[in-house]
Protein backbone atom coordinates (compact mmCIF):
# COMPACT_ATOMS: atom_id res chain seq x y z
CA UNK A 1 0.00 0.00 0.00
CA UNK A 2 1.62 3.28 -0.91
CA UNK A 3 1.40 6.37 1.57
CA UNK A 4 1.06 9.68 0.14
CA UNK A 5 3.93 11.81 1.66
CA UNK A 6 2.23 14.97 2.07
CA UNK A 7 -0.47 12.38 4.17
CA UNK A 8 2.58 11.84 6.15
CA UNK A 9 3.59 15.59 6.58
CA UNK A 10 0.13 16.36 7.63
CA UNK A 11 -0.28 13.51 10.44
CA UNK A 12 3.16 14.68 11.76
CA UNK A 13 2.15 18.17 11.94
CA UNK A 14 -1.44 17.82 13.43
CA UNK A 15 -0.03 15.33 16.05
CA UNK A 16 2.97 18.04 17.16
CA UNK A 17 0.86 20.88 17.03
CA UNK A 18 -1.65 19.01 18.76
CA UNK A 19 1.13 18.36 21.48
CA UNK A 20 2.58 21.68 21.61
CA UNK A 21 -1.47 22.76 22.34
CA UNK A 22 -2.21 20.48 25.18
CA UNK A 23 1.20 20.91 26.43
CA UNK A 24 0.69 24.84 26.63
CA UNK A 25 -3.05 24.68 27.74
CA UNK A 26 -2.39 22.34 30.22
CA UNK A 27 0.33 24.66 31.69
CA UNK A 28 -2.04 27.49 31.47
CA UNK A 29 -4.55 25.92 33.53
CA UNK A 30 -2.14 24.30 36.56
CA UNK A 31 -0.80 28.25 36.43
CA UNK A 32 -4.34 29.81 37.30
CA UNK A 33 -5.05 27.25 39.77
CA UNK A 34 -2.06 28.07 41.59
CA UNK A 35 -2.80 31.77 41.40
CA UNK A 36 -5.99 32.05 42.01
CA UNK A 37 -7.56 33.13 45.64
CA UNK A 38 -9.76 29.59 46.50
CA UNK A 39 -12.04 30.04 49.49
CA UNK A 40 -12.86 27.77 51.79
CA UNK A 41 -16.81 27.11 51.66
CA UNK A 42 -19.14 25.30 53.89
CA UNK A 43 -22.99 24.81 53.46
CA UNK A 44 -25.88 23.52 55.41
CA UNK A 45 -29.81 23.07 53.86
CA UNK A 46 -33.21 21.58 54.32
CA UNK A 47 -35.45 20.86 52.43
CA UNK A 48 -37.81 18.50 51.03
CA UNK A 49 -37.25 15.28 48.88
CA UNK A 50 -40.87 14.06 46.39
CA UNK A 51 -41.09 11.10 44.62
CA UNK A 52 -43.57 9.40 42.62
CA UNK A 53 -41.34 6.60 41.80
CA UNK A 54 -41.77 4.15 45.07
CA UNK A 55 -41.80 0.68 44.71
CA UNK A 56 -42.20 -1.08 41.25
CA UNK A 57 -45.10 -3.91 40.22
CA UNK A 58 -44.14 -7.03 40.40
CA UNK A 59 -45.07 -10.36 39.39
CA UNK A 60 -44.14 -14.07 40.85
CA UNK A 61 -45.86 -16.45 38.94
CA UNK A 62 -46.53 -20.15 39.79
CA UNK A 63 -43.57 -22.48 39.55
CA UNK A 64 -44.97 -25.95 41.00
CA UNK A 65 -48.89 -26.28 39.97
CA UNK A 66 -49.22 -28.85 42.83
CA UNK A 67 -48.04 -27.08 45.09
CA UNK A 68 -47.41 -22.83 44.42
CA UNK A 69 -49.41 -19.57 43.98
CA UNK A 70 -48.89 -16.64 42.47
CA UNK A 71 -47.82 -13.27 44.13
CA UNK A 72 -48.91 -10.05 41.85
CA UNK A 73 -47.81 -6.50 43.33
CA UNK A 74 -49.01 -3.37 42.36
CA UNK A 75 -47.13 -0.31 43.60
CA UNK A 76 -49.37 2.82 43.98
CA UNK A 77 -47.84 5.51 41.97
CA UNK A 78 -49.43 8.39 44.73
CA UNK A 79 -45.91 11.39 45.27
CA UNK A 80 -44.62 10.80 48.75
CA UNK A 81 -42.51 13.65 50.23
CA UNK A 82 -39.48 13.43 52.93
CA UNK A 83 -37.51 15.66 54.74
CA UNK A 84 -34.25 16.69 53.00
CA UNK A 85 -31.26 17.48 54.88
CA UNK A 86 -27.99 18.62 53.09
CA UNK A 87 -24.52 19.40 54.18
CA UNK A 88 -21.61 20.50 51.81
CA UNK A 89 -17.73 21.25 52.17
CA UNK A 90 -15.63 22.78 49.19
CA UNK A 91 -14.03 25.99 47.97
CA UNK A 92 -14.70 28.53 45.95
CA UNK A 93 -13.03 30.53 43.08
CA UNK A 94 -13.38 33.92 41.01
CA UNK A 95 -13.30 32.17 37.10
CA UNK A 96 -14.09 35.92 35.43
CA UNK A 97 -15.31 39.20 36.86
CA UNK A 98 -18.74 37.81 37.33
CA UNK A 99 -18.72 34.36 37.83
CA UNK A 100 -17.76 32.12 40.12
CA UNK A 101 -16.89 28.13 40.62
CA UNK A 102 -17.42 26.02 44.16
CA UNK A 103 -16.56 22.75 43.99
CA UNK A 104 -16.27 19.91 47.15
CA UNK A 105 -18.55 17.17 48.44
CA UNK A 106 -22.00 17.02 48.84
CA UNK A 107 -23.91 15.01 51.29
CA UNK A 108 -28.15 14.49 51.07
CA UNK A 109 -29.89 12.67 53.73
CA UNK A 110 -34.08 12.06 53.76
CA UNK A 111 -36.12 10.93 56.41
CA UNK A 112 -38.05 8.05 55.50
CA UNK A 113 -40.15 7.52 52.56
CA UNK A 114 -42.93 5.14 52.55
CA UNK A 115 -43.61 2.53 49.82
CA UNK A 116 -46.83 1.03 49.57
CA UNK A 117 -49.00 -0.79 47.11
CA UNK A 118 -51.81 -4.07 47.08
CA UNK A 119 -51.13 -7.40 45.91
CA UNK A 120 -53.06 -10.47 45.47
CA UNK A 121 -51.91 -14.25 46.52
CA UNK A 122 -53.60 -17.66 45.44
CA UNK A 123 -53.69 -20.57 43.63
CA UNK A 124 -55.62 -19.33 40.48
CA UNK A 125 -57.48 -16.01 39.57
CA UNK A 126 -60.76 -16.84 41.76
CA UNK A 127 -59.32 -18.13 44.86
CA UNK A 128 -56.79 -15.16 45.26
CA UNK A 129 -57.16 -12.58 47.73
CA UNK A 130 -56.04 -8.89 47.66
CA UNK A 131 -54.31 -7.22 50.55
CA UNK A 132 -52.27 -3.76 51.02
CA UNK A 133 -48.65 -4.12 51.90
CA UNK A 134 -46.15 -0.92 52.81
CA UNK A 135 -42.11 -0.63 53.97
CA UNK A 136 -39.94 2.24 54.23
CA UNK A 137 -36.98 3.59 52.42
CA UNK A 138 -33.66 6.10 53.68
CA UNK A 139 -31.86 7.66 51.04
CA UNK A 140 -28.12 8.70 51.62
CA UNK A 141 -25.98 10.11 48.95
CA UNK A 142 -22.84 11.73 48.55
CA UNK A 143 -21.60 13.50 45.38
CA UNK A 144 -18.70 15.59 44.09
CA UNK A 145 -20.32 18.66 43.19
CA UNK A 146 -19.01 21.75 40.84
CA UNK A 147 -21.92 24.66 41.16
CA UNK A 148 -21.54 27.74 38.27
CA UNK A 149 -22.55 31.45 40.29
CA UNK A 150 -23.22 34.15 38.13
CA UNK A 151 -23.43 37.49 39.78
CA UNK A 152 -25.79 39.63 39.24
CA UNK A 153 -26.27 43.19 40.28
CA UNK A 154 -23.69 42.70 43.19
CA UNK A 155 -25.88 40.86 45.35
CA UNK A 156 -27.56 37.88 43.04
CA UNK A 157 -25.93 34.44 42.04
CA UNK A 158 -28.53 32.35 39.87
CA UNK A 159 -26.68 29.08 39.53
CA UNK A 160 -26.76 25.76 38.20
CA UNK A 161 -24.93 22.69 39.46
CA UNK A 162 -24.20 19.46 38.64
CA UNK A 163 -22.65 16.00 40.90
CA UNK A 164 -21.87 12.24 40.47
CA UNK A 165 -21.20 10.03 43.03
CA UNK A 166 -23.23 7.44 45.05
CA UNK A 167 -26.12 6.45 47.07
CA UNK A 168 -26.68 4.29 49.89
CA UNK A 169 -30.46 3.16 50.23
CA UNK A 170 -32.23 0.89 53.10
CA UNK A 171 -35.47 -1.11 52.33
CA UNK A 172 -36.84 -1.71 55.13
CA UNK A 173 -39.64 -2.49 57.89
CA UNK A 174 -41.91 -4.93 54.94
CA UNK A 175 -45.27 -5.22 56.74
CA UNK A 176 -48.88 -6.42 55.34
CA UNK A 177 -52.49 -6.60 56.44
CA UNK A 178 -52.79 -10.24 55.68
CA UNK A 179 -53.84 -12.11 58.97
CA UNK A 180 -51.58 -13.74 60.72
CA UNK A 181 -52.59 -17.38 60.39
CA UNK A 182 -52.37 -17.19 56.36
CA UNK A 183 -48.78 -18.54 56.37
CA UNK A 184 -48.39 -18.64 53.02
CA UNK A 185 -48.19 -15.39 52.31
CA UNK A 186 -44.40 -13.60 51.09
CA UNK A 187 -42.50 -11.34 54.03
CA UNK A 188 -39.19 -9.39 53.08
CA UNK A 189 -35.99 -9.28 55.09
CA UNK A 190 -34.01 -5.95 55.49
CA UNK A 191 -31.58 -4.88 53.19
CA UNK A 192 -28.69 -1.84 52.21
CA UNK A 193 -27.82 -1.15 48.43
CA UNK A 194 -25.19 0.94 47.14
CA UNK A 195 -25.45 2.50 43.29
CA UNK A 196 -24.62 5.39 41.05
CA UNK A 197 -26.51 8.58 41.57
CA UNK A 198 -26.19 12.16 40.53
CA UNK A 199 -28.04 15.14 40.68
CA UNK A 200 -28.53 18.15 38.85
CA UNK A 201 -29.97 22.22 39.76
CA UNK A 202 -31.20 25.21 39.81
CA UNK A 203 -31.20 27.99 41.87
CA UNK A 204 -30.45 31.45 43.27
CA UNK A 205 -27.91 32.71 46.23
CA UNK A 206 -28.51 35.94 47.83
CA UNK A 207 -25.77 37.77 49.74
CA UNK A 208 -26.61 38.66 53.45
CA UNK A 209 -23.22 39.95 54.48
CA UNK A 210 -19.70 39.81 53.04
CA UNK A 211 -19.56 35.61 54.34
CA UNK A 212 -22.66 34.72 54.15
CA UNK A 213 -25.49 33.42 51.47
CA UNK A 214 -29.41 32.09 51.49
CA UNK A 215 -30.16 30.23 49.15
CA UNK A 216 -33.12 28.44 47.61
CA UNK A 217 -32.61 25.72 44.70
CA UNK A 218 -34.27 23.09 42.80
CA UNK A 219 -32.41 19.35 42.00
CA UNK A 220 -33.77 16.49 39.96
CA UNK A 221 -31.89 13.65 41.53
CA UNK A 222 -31.12 9.59 40.62
CA UNK A 223 -31.41 8.16 43.76
CA UNK A 224 -30.32 4.69 42.67
CA UNK A 225 -31.46 1.20 43.36
CA UNK A 226 -33.83 0.43 46.61
CA UNK A 227 -34.43 -3.41 47.16
CA UNK A 228 -35.83 -5.65 49.71
CA UNK A 229 -34.16 -8.45 51.26
CA UNK A 230 -34.50 -12.37 50.75
CA UNK A 231 -37.92 -13.09 50.78
CA UNK A 232 -39.80 -15.81 52.56
CA UNK A 233 -42.68 -18.12 53.22
CA UNK A 234 -42.99 -19.65 56.76
CA UNK A 235 -39.53 -18.98 57.31
CA UNK A 236 -38.74 -21.19 53.97
CA UNK A 237 -36.17 -18.37 51.59
CA UNK A 238 -37.67 -18.21 47.96
CA UNK A 239 -35.98 -16.48 45.49
CA UNK A 240 -37.14 -12.94 44.34
CA UNK A 241 -37.61 -9.86 46.30
CA UNK A 242 -39.60 -5.99 45.41
CA UNK A 243 -36.59 -3.72 43.77
CA UNK A 244 -36.13 -0.70 41.48
CA UNK A 245 -33.21 0.14 39.46
CA UNK A 246 -33.90 3.74 39.79
CA UNK A 247 -35.47 6.12 42.78
CA UNK A 248 -36.27 9.07 41.61
CA UNK A 249 -36.88 12.58 43.28
CA UNK A 250 -37.57 15.86 42.80
CA UNK A 251 -35.83 17.99 45.70
CA UNK A 252 -36.25 21.62 47.19
CA UNK A 253 -33.66 23.64 48.89
CA UNK A 254 -33.01 26.12 51.51
CA UNK A 255 -29.53 26.60 52.28
CA UNK A 256 -27.10 28.81 54.19
CA UNK A 257 -23.33 29.30 52.93
CA UNK A 258 -20.14 30.47 54.66
CA UNK A 259 -17.33 31.27 52.45
CA UNK A 260 -14.22 31.95 54.18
Amino acid sequence: MHVQPNLLLFSFLYFVLSAFFSTVYAASFFNWVKESTWHPVAAIGVGTATSSDLGKSTTFPIQNPTTDEFYNYSAYDASKTATLFNGFIGTEVALFSDWLLETGLDYNQTSPFLARGEFSQGADAQSADTYTYHYSIVTKQALIEGKLLYTFKQYFHPYVLFGLGAAFNKAYNYATSVPPFLTFTRMYSDNNTTSFSYAAGVGIDTDISDHLRLGIGYRFTNLGKAELGNATINTTTVSGTLSQNHLYANEGLIQLTVII
